[in-house]
């Protein structure tokens, strides 16, 4: 019954679910999340048997899994920030890619939601990261194109630039 509701809240509208359910689900998201990191955390490059993963943060159920460190000082409500990235659905992993392109932007001026905000504060200059967390902190209840409501997503992030203010 648990596994029927969290796809049925991940597929239907807020209204056919109950708040129980959506709890559910977003609690099934996170621990899938957290089994997705365990794993990268074990995968090593085949070229110098390393892991991938450099460094992951907890940002209170946002995660930064830096696979690549960058330099400079963390990116800051206030700062200019410049970075390529994809966004994809989570479905243990990347699932399937919803959006890509180049932001331009200032952190803390309302233009990403809680989650991409939270994610990308601390970035450095240079860093690649996959910025991963549960539906509630993504779109939240809002369908949002090909997006149903609650769906948990994933971000790889390319930081081109910080610029400090």
């Amino acid at each position: 019954m648990r596994f029927l509701c969290y796809i049925l809240c991940g597929l239907m509208a807020l209204s056919a679910c109950t708040a129980e359910s959506i709890k559910e689900s977003l609690l099934r998201q996170e621990q899938d999340i957290e089994t997705y990191i365990n794993k990268l955390k074990n995968t090593t490059d085949s070229e110098t048997n390393k892991s991938i993963v450099d460094t992951v943060y907890n940002l209170n159920g946002v995660y930064r899994v830096v696979l690549e460190a960058g330099a400079g000082e963390g990116a800051a409500a206030g700062d200019s920030v410049i970075f390529k990235y994809e966004a994809y659905v989570f479905s243990s992993g990347k699932g399937d890619m919803y959006d890509a392109g180049e932001e331009n932007s200032t952190l803390g001026s309302g233009n990403y939601f809680a989650g991409l905000e939270t994610g990308l504060t601390g970035m450095l200059t240079g860093e690649h990261a996959q910025i991963i967390f549960a539906g509630d902190k993504g779109y939240g209840n809002v369908p949002v194109g090909v997006l149903p409501p609650n769906t948990p997503l994933i971000f790889e992030i390319w930081m081109s630039r910080v610029v400090k203010q």
